[in-house]
């Protein structure tokens, strides 16, 4: 196909285009006059079919013609393309063709000033139409085949650019639907500021975006099918570039931008970008059907190790080599929240991910919409209590989610153990929201307690258990609204250091002594004692519990 604009600019011949359609059209057939588009009028009609569109067709025709065309002529279907040559150029003949364009509004009318033949210029059309035929037959039997040879081998998408460069001879860069990079020509050094800021940050900032949106460049692309030429204002100082999308499944996947460095990139290499990126579609698509064929098998195996039902370490392990798994000497299992109850976490997982593979060998995870499971593993397990107090700790509060972990094992075997933990810990969350929510990391190890009293509840009531003297301080917390409770809690929590009880309950040390020397004259009991302390502070957690 020929691109009109281009070719005209090409042949230095001189145009106007006097109709309001986009001028950026191609060409693929071409004819002298209007003769072959007649119909035939039924009586009293004035309508020119403009609906029907002979799409890619261009007729050329002289000033004589647009006069039988505007005597209410009838067209079964019109051309694409009307190119108007006026015998001698004058600004008459001008408004007739504008006049001609306002009634054949669908087609593009392009009134040639340039001094040339209607047989020229079919002849010039016509040559060029059969010259990028022949290219592209060439394309087809020789570059096409040898790229399409490569998705019948085990190669990536950058193995395509390689070859598809050697080609087209210019360079390009594939990014995904996001404008991540995917790969970009490595071969040649380009000092263009647009290439080197997206290669150099390895995805498409959204500003250049936008500047390349001018005149809704995106959806002019996604409606031509093809490639075309980014044409902002904001370009004109940097390389000349075209993109082509790429598509997979009816869905736009990525995209692949071309830019003219060391040669002009012209109708026939537009034609064969495209192919390009029909090929990295296909590439694209077969990557999600693999894809989606592990995660599903990798989603069956993660629930298997959770439920405790693998028969024997040796298959655990065969089935988390063959997903890739990377393992290490130890397993733990993270159950992750949000702070705040109805808040949707599902966006935040993947980069979750990425920041604990980072201090962890290896790590995957479970997602049922509400709660996160990640599986990490790890060498050393003295760095394992490290990194969670302090990497997954400063993971959690930027994101503002907590994280409830199960103790280390050693064994895939033993995953749904600290799953289990895990689990657990999230559901003492649950009924203790208000005094665990001031911490955004726990260990099993720190909330087991509770599971000991749970465990202990489904055998007696623990509610008789509650110390005689905490329950006349819950009567006087009720009464009086004093927070005893609370600074007994925060008393023993704080391994009885005043100053830091007073510190994490924003009060003065003189309060605090005040509050503990009535706690101690209302019930009676020296807490200093160890064993009476212990039940004091069980009492409270039963409280806790019972009050959750």
């Amino acid at each position: 196909m020929v691109e009109l604009k281009e070719f005209l600019e090409q042949n230095s011949i001189v145009y106007k285009t006097v109709s309001n359609v986009d001028e950026h059209k191609y060409i693929s057939s071409v004819s002298l006059g209007l003769n072959n588009f007649y119909g035939i009028a039924e009586p009293g009609s004035n309508e020119h079919f403009q609906n029907r569109m002979l799409k890619g067709h261009a007729a050329i025709l002289e000033y004589s013609e647009i006069q039988e065309a505007l005597n209410n002529k009838v067209y079964e279907v019109l051309p694409e393309i009307i190119i108007i040559i006026p015998e001698e150029s004058n600004d008459g003949l001008l408004e007739e063709a504008k006049k001609f364009a306002s009634k054949f509004k669908c087609s593009l009318v392009v009134y040639i000033e340039s001094k040339i033949s209607p047989r020229e210029l079919y002849l010039l059309i016509t040559e060029e139409i059969s010259n990028q035929a022949q290219f592209m037959q060439k394309l087809l039997y020789s570059d096409y085949i040898d790229l399409a040879h490569l998705l019948t081998q085990d190669v990536e998408i950058g193995d395509i650019e390689v070859m598809a460069y050697k080609i087209l001879k210019n360079p390009m860069i594939i990014t995904d639907e996001s404008f991540k990079v995917i790969t970009y020509s490595k071969s040649i050094e380009i000092n263009d500021p647009i290439w080197l800021t997206i290669v150099g940050n390895n995805y498409c900032p959204s500003n250049i975006v936008e500047m390349t949106d001018q005149n809704n460049f995106w959806k002019r692309l996604s409606r031509a099918g093809r490639p075309l030429f980014v044409d902002s204002e904001g370009f004109k100082p940097y390389v000349r570039r075209a993109v082509a999308e790429v598509r997979a499944g009816g869905k736009i996947r990525g995209y692949i931008a071309l830019l003219e460095v060391n040669k002009p990139i012209k109708e026939q290499d537009l034609q064969m970008l495209q192919m390009v990126a029909e090929l990295v579609g296909v590439k694209m698509a077969e990557k999600d059907a693999v894809s989606k064929a592990l995660d599903q098998l990798e989603h069956e195996f993660i629930s298997d190790l959770f439920s405790g039902v693998m028969p024997s370490e040796k298959m655990a392990r065969s089935r988390a080599v063959s997903l890739g798994w990377k393992l290490s000497r130890w397993f733990a299992v993270f159950s992750v929240k949000p702070r705040e109850k109805g808040v949707y976490i599902g966006t935040k997982l993947d980069s979750i991910k990425e920041r604990l593979s980072y201090y962890f060998s290896f790590c995957v995870y479970s997602f049922n919409g509400k709660s996160a499971y990640y599986i990490i593993s790890f060498e050393d397990k003295s760095r394992w209590k490290k990194i969670l107090d302090r990497e997954v700790k400063k993971i959690m509060v930027e994101e503002n989610l907590i994280c409830f972990s199960g103790l280390p094992v050693d064994t895939l075997m033993q995953v749904h153990e600290s799953y289990e933990q895990a689990k657990k810990a999230a559901k003492f969350f649950e009924f203790l929201n208000g005094d665990l929510t001031k911490r955004s990391v726990y260990k099993f190890s720190e909330l087991a307690v509770y599971d000991m009293l749970l465990e202990l509840a489904k055998k007696a009531d623990i509610k008789t258990m509650i110390s005689q003297g905490l329950l006349k301080i819950m009567e006087i917390d009720e009464k009086e609204g004093t927070e005893y409770i609370k600074t007994l809690k925060c008393f023993f929590e704080n391994n009885q250091n005043v100053g830091a009880t007073a510190d994490s309950m924003f009060v003065h040390r003189n309060t605090i002594n005040y509050r503990l020397n009535k706690i101690r004259s209302i019930i009676d009991e020296d807490f200093d004692n160890p064993l009476m302390r212990l039940h004091l502070y069980i009492s409270i957690l039963i409280y806790e519990m019972n009050k959750g």
